[in-house]
């Protein structure tokens, strides 16, 4: 159970004023982000959308091309990473008029990595035309008619407030990219060899600013691969690994060959989905299976969808861990071909089994596990799929101490996202932009893990801004604290100990600031049984 005062520390928030006002030209005078110091909370009311990029949406059809000058960098020094890292990615914030002012916050709660999407469509010209514009060179990333602007704007902002960059490589095109451009469908059967010239534009261009790119999102998904699945009469057969495949053997070689040191991610998959068929997309590991062109039972495939395969390769595996139910993180799916953040062993168990027979290929030799995508929805607003505001704090904490045990790995866990939107609540904040209680226990998660029985409980937490890497763990039994232990928390903010918890006792740690403030975290209450 967690309760009690909650509190954002107030030289966290002039930190956060800090980095804002030494952002670069043009980031002045926007409107003030939640809970930022000396301005107001943002006026949208939750009445419409963020907008994205200054007023240039992805998308708009604006095809101004923008030399590469346009992502020279802003001085500014890149922060220690944690170990695992600590993630965020909400890409109409990052695309939005107050990018510079929401990144400084980022990098004032401790983020490491911004994921950003790349998105093909948007940075395209002639989007909805089966035909490519004539004189368009989509290799050529000074090409025109791509319209680099907003992601210009987007990288700049995260890397200028210290922060590092993860480039999703969108595998969503134009239709003229589509190898049936007449079928008007989004996402359908995109051309391996223009995927390849679009991931090469873009590793050229933000070679020197990003050193990592992840190939897709959610590909198992119908809304972002079409089709899933190719259907005769009532019999279907996956379609969506087999085109991926093809797409991660495309891209790869083209990322490499323009920016040769950068770190590539494959599969980026939803923990959702279920069998073929013509609506739906399809569960993680039966895409995964099916990418490496095995069975249910982990033999080779010799179906037509399978001739000429050739595995794929990755320096990484994205994954999207989300529970969207009311369960606690380490319950494991009963449904094996499902993988949530509870089922991360057995995920990775399957990798290490295809990679070790050749069917895929992992350039580390086991595939180490990034969790790009992340988060628990919250009721209000969602009845249906959240826990409460209280539950998301303790499952967020309970997430990441999952991860840090799974470290040798697992690298990496991303909160998705920063603001709710219409369609996914999972923010830090409401869509009004009021912030939920997560939003300040983010810069400390604190877990104790009793699965082992009192006697062997492991308490666990992280200090994520930089502020001083001394915690105090506190025990309250009645009106007092009184201190149990101090610890030192590791280079990225990391501390554990295993002792005796009481039962019915309640916890939190302290921290100061580097400006001398104690912070004190959510408080956690050890159940009597």
């Amino acid at each position: 159970v967690i309760a009690g005062k909650r509190l954002l520390p107030t030289l966290l928030l002039a930190a956060t004023a800090a980095l804002a006002a030494s952002a670069p030209a043009g980031a002045q005078g926007l409107p003030c982000p939640p809970l930022c110091v000396g301005g107001t909370q943002p006026g949208n009311g939750g009445t419409t959308p963020p907008s994205n990029a200054g007023g240039t949406a992805p998308g708009s059809g604006n095809t101004t091309t923008t030399s590469g000058a346009g992502v020279a960098p802003q001085a500014a020094a890149l922060a220690p990473v944690a170990s695992p890292e600590l993630g965020m990615e909400d890409n109409p914030s990052v695309f939005g008029p107050q990018a510079q002012q929401v990144a400084a916050q980022w990098r004032a709660l401790g983020v490491d990595y911004v994921r950003i999407q790349a998105y093909w469509d948007a940075l395209s010209p002639a989007t909805t035309s089966p035909t490519m514009p004539a004189g368009f060179d989509p290799g050529n990333p000074n090409s025109s008619g791509y319209n680099w602007g907003p992601l210009d704007a987007a990288v700049n902002a995260v890397r200028s407030n210290g922060m590092r960059v993860q480039l999703t490589v969108n595998q969503s095109g134009p239709r003229w990219a589509s190898l049936e451009p007449n079928v008007d469908v989004k996402s359908w059967k995109p051309n391996p060899a223009r995927f390849a010239q679009f991931a090469g534009a873009v590793a050229k261009r933000y070679g020197a600013r990003v050193d990592r790119y992840l190939v897709g999102s959610e590909p198992n998904q119908l809304l972002f691969l079409a089709p899933q699945s190719t259907c005769v009469g009532r019999k279907c057969t996956p379609a969506a690994p087999h085109a991926y495949r093809n797409l991660v053997n495309a891209a790869y070689p083209a990322i490499k060959a323009n920016d040769r040191g950068a770190q590539v991610l494959i599969g980026e998959l939803a923990p959702i989905g279920s069998g073929p068929s013509r609506a739906g997309g399809l569960t993680p590991m039966l895409f995964i299976r099916e990418m490496a062109c095995v069975d249910a039972r982990f033999r080779n495939l010799s179906a037509p969808r399978c001739r000429g395969f050739r595995a794929v390769r990755g320096d990484a595996f994205g994954y999207h861990p989300y529970v969207n139910n009311k369960t606690a993180p380490n319950v494991p799916q009963a449904n094996k071909e499902l993988a949530k953040i509870g089922d991360l062993p057995r995920l990775l168990g399957v990798l290490d089994r295809l990679t070790s027979r050749g069917r895929l290929r992992a350039t580390t030799g086991r595939f180490r596990l990034y969790l790009t995508e992340f988060g628990y929805i919250t009721r209000p607003p969602n009845a249906r799929f959240g826990v409460t505001l209280a539950q998301q704090v303790r499952y967020l904490a309970q997430s990441a101490y999952i991860v840090w045990t799974l470290r040798s790995r697992v690298k990496q866990i991303s909160q998705y996202e920063w603001n709710d939107d219409p369609f996914f609540q999972s923010g830090l904040h409401f869509y009004s932009g009021a912030p939920k209680l997560a939003y300040y226990e983010f810069p400390h998660p604190f877990f104790v893990d009793t699965s082992k029985g009192l006697a062997r409980a492991r308490f666990w937490g992280q200090v994520r801004a930089d502020n001083r890497r001394t915690v105090t763990l506190q025990m309250k039994r009645g009106r007092t604290y009184s201190r149990v232990a101090t610890l030192r928390a590791d280079a990225g903010g990391y501390w554990n100990t295993t002792r005796r918890a009481q039962p019915g006792a309640t916890y939190r740690y302290q921290y100061k600031t580097l400006g001398g403030a104690t912070v004190s975290t959510g408080l956690f209450t050890v159940p009597r049984r």
